[in-house]
């Protein structure tokens, strides 16, 4: 799946559009912690759903 104008990331079977990401630990109310794939932690601290 692309996006010609917004990052794109997969969350479990779930796809979000990153509105904004944190690479320090981030407080709210839903904050997702995945794991890049060069092993750093990133936090997606705002985003949406992408519909099907």
């Amino acid at each position: 799946m692309r996006s010609p104008d917004r990052p794109l990331a997969q969350v479990g079977d779930i796809w979000l559009h990153g509105k904004r990401t944190s690479l320090e630990p981030a407080d709210g109310l839903l904050v997702l912690l995945v794991t890049c794939g060069d092993g750093k932690p990133l936090w997606i601290t705002e985003s949406e759903g992408v519909p099907d």
